[in-house]
Formats: C-alpha cells, structure tokens, sequence
C-alpha cells in the first residue's frame, strides 16, 4: 500500500507567501491529483475485474456492474464513463498508465497518449516528452506524430 500524504496551506498562508511558494505548492497539488487519478484508474480496472468474477459466480451480472463508485462524492455518470475508458486504456498502455500513477504527468496528457493508434516506439517517445510539457503541448505533438 502506497500513502500519500497532503499538506494544503490554509488562505491565510496562501495570502502572505511569495511566487515560488505559490508555484510549488500548485505542482505539488498537481502531481497528487495525477497520483490520484492513476491510482483511480488501477482501481477502475480492478474494481470492473471483480464484478465480473462476481457475476460469472453467480451465472448473471452482478449486482453493481453499472453503479458509479461506491462512496461519496459520487462522479456523473459522464465523468464515471470517461474515467473507466481511461482505466481500460491505460490497462493496454502501462508505461502511461505508471508515469500517471508517478505523478509525472496528468489524466489529459494520459487521454492524448493512449488515445492514439501510434506505435509504441512513438508513443514512448511522446511520453518521455510529456513529463516536461503541458497538456497543450502534448495534444500537438500527438497531432503532429499522428500526421
């Protein structure tokens, strides 16, 4: 088990520290939510395989099997939707899938790389650029590699 651990300063602190401060701790948030957003993905993907375990014991789907997440504050079902078709892709792509859950990159830059049917040589490629470019930047050069 992995623990993540968050320190958020409070508005009052926000309010007297500097630029650098600032922009640190914006990274910082930024590298969590993608940790937690890889880590949501690998729980997806788990969370789909034991339903179906589940189902194919009981010889009928399960229960569950279309209910968002279990546990407040529950997503749309937009959002549950997209969060499950990057859980899938990230499962066929998991140097993507782990720089995610490393918080190298975010869940846009993870959307840009495995929704594309680039080789894999290209796609490690992109990947290795990502973790230095915004998201922006990353969705060109998928644009680009694509062309």
């Amino acid at each position: 088990m992995t623990e993540v651990r968050v320190v958020l300063s409070g508005a009052d602190e926000l309010e007297v520290m500097g630029v650098g401060g600032l922009e640190d701790e914006l990274g910082g948030l930024r590298r969590v939510r993608a940790r937690l957003d890889g880590h949501e993905a690998r729980l997806l993907s788990a969370l789909t395989k034991a339903r179906q375990r589940a189902a194919n014991r009981k010889g009928k789907e399960s229960e569950g099997g279309s209910k968002p997440d279990p546990g407040p504050p529950a997503p749309s079902r937009k959002a549950q939707r997209e969060a499950e078709a990057r859980s899938r892709r990230l499962a066929t792509n998991p140097d993507v899938a782990e720089a995610l859950e490393a918080g190298d990159i975010n869940s846009e830059h993870a959307d840009y790389l495995t929704s594309t049917d680039l080789p894999d040589d290209v796609k490690a490629g992109l990947l290795a650029d990502a973790m230095c470019q915004s998201a922006d930047e990353t969705r060109a050069a998928v644009r680009e590699a694509e062309r």
